[in-house]
């Protein structure tokens, strides 16, 4: 185990492992170096709000540590590893969003002493704090062997379905992520760094950590490869499950013009989005088979060992995953059918909608039209109840003068007085009581309806 270099150089880790002979060629180090310093708020804690947890697989027994305080980290690294001990460190997150349980300075620190290669940043920069589903689909793997340091590293990432424990019993599952870098030395021991360890691999690791004979690194990756693919199995049935009842729902689904349709736009995005929570599951699954393999195929070089009474686990594994993805891809076969059958009858019901409504508009058009008519029939009888009035203000024109002249000649008022051979009027002096009369009968008259013509005018104004 080399010492702790002095300050300014785990400052400008993974920089300063050039001058130990780190690839310049394979890795852009500086470029490394500012990302870390560029993302450090995102990717790591405060000094103050350090977890870190080591655990020591020894021929004496386990021994384990958790470390809050930046001093205790740096003083537990000053000390070398016990030749041929297994080290096991675990860095939490605070969420499956949230920031890792480890401070930049300790980071540096820690990656420097170990010397970790520069391919381990492209899986720590997989974690950190987010605000969004960034970078989610990345699975990454990295491998490296020194000939002459005889030290081989293997950095990757894994994806597992986790129960997420919040008030959401219609989706009680998130897909998570745990990255894993292993070191081997030359003293056949090695060092494991675990971020955000899953509750499966802790509890295993809990139960294994027990027992007397040590942990070795070999045994470490194959529980936290077959912790990874332990509850895939639920997860996908609980999306086949979501599956089937819409599949069901628009199968089972009729159209009615007195009953609406139970199915809605919503029961398509539904769909959709287990839809594409099926495309990401077969895209994880594709990855972690990969990863799964090319740890097996690498076993020898990144782990020293070589084939063992583990081989036939891992391999079941590899199989494990193969069937898991085919399971996947039938299911997503399902799931885009029912989609199809949703959406086609949702096009179906808007068509019956269309047809109603050109229904109910032609029917519409056709009372229109009656209407239309029985309004022409009333303007043709108006029209002649119209003529009828002219005739018969006609005939009150004639009628009126007739039927005074008449009533003045049946009053005596008026007398035709023939003198041989000379005709002539005479007016009775009662004339102009007769005269009077009507006088004062039109004005009343008269005046009446100028008032009530006048009340009637008022009255519109008011209303308007």
């Amino acid at each position: 185990m080399n010492d702790l270099p002095e300050l300014e150089d785990w400052r400008t880790y993974p920089q300063s492992l050039v001058a130990q002979g780190c690839n310049a060629y394979g890795y852009d180090c500086l470029d490394y170096t500012e990302q870390l310093q560029r993302e450090s708020d995102r990717l790591f804690v405060t000094r103050d709000r350090i977890c870190l947890k080591v655990v020591e697989f020894t021929l004496q027994g386990p021994w384990e540590q958790v470390f809050g305080q930046s001093d205790e980290v740096d003083a537990y690294f000053q000390r070398p590893r016990p030749a041929g001990a297994t080290r096991l460190i675990l860095i939490p997150q605070q969420s499956s969003w949230g920031k890792l349980g480890i401070s930049l300075e300790c980071a540096l620190k820690l990656f420097t002493t170990l010397q970790v290669f520069p391919g381990f940043i492209d899986i720590l920069r997989a974690f950190g704090q987010k605000s969004s589903a960034i970078d989610e689909s990345y699975g990454g793997f990295s491998f490296q062997e020194n000939e002459l340091s005889h030290v081989a590293e293997c950095a990757y990432t894994v994806k597992f379905p986790e129960e997420h424990g919040r008030d959401e019993p219609r989706d009680p599952w998130s897909v998570r992520q745990m990255g894993v870098y292993q070191q081997r030395t030359k003293d056949s021991g090695g060092t494991t760094i675990v971020l955000n360890p899953s509750k499966s691999f802790l509890r295993r690791l809990k139960r294994v950590s027990s027992r007397p004979a040590p942990l070795t690194p070999w045994e470490i990756q194959v529980m936290a490869l077959s912790a990874s693919m332990e509850k895939w199995r639920w997860y996908i049935s609980e999306l086949e499950a979501r599956v089937t009842e819409g599949k069901t729902n628009a199968q089972l689904s009729s159209m009615s013009e007195k009953t609406p349709s139970p199915l809605t736009f919503g029961d398509t995005q539904d769909i959709q989005v287990l839809q594409d929570k099926l495309s990401q599951s077969l895209h994880y699954l594709t990855t972690n088979r990969v990863i799964i393999k090319q740890i097996h195929l690498k076993r020898e070089k990144i782990l020293g060992v070589g084939k063992n009474a583990e081989d036939p686990f891992v391999e079941n594994l590899i199989v494990q995953a193969s069937m898991h993805a085919d399971r996947v891809k039938s299911i997503l076969k399902r799931c885009k059918g029912a989609q199809i059958l949703a959406q086609s009858f949702l096009d179906f019901t808007c068509l019956e909608s269309v047809k109603a409504s050109s229904r109910s508009m032609t029917e519409l058009q056709r009372l229109s039209q009656q209407e239309a008519e029985i309004l022409l029939g009333l303007t043709m009888k108006a029209s002649r109840d119209t003529d009828i009035l002219k005739t018969l203000t006609m005939l009150t024109l004639i009628y009126l003068p007739a039927s005074l002249v008449s009533s003045m000649m049946g009053m005596g008022y008026i007398k035709i007085v023939r003198n041989e051979n000379r005709i002539s009027m005479r007016i009775d002096s009662e004339m102009w009581i007769f005269v009077f009369l009507v006088v004062i009968l039109l004005v009343v008259t008269m005046g009446s309806y100028y008032l009530w013509l006048r009340n009637k005018r008022a009255k519109r104004y008011r209303n308007c």
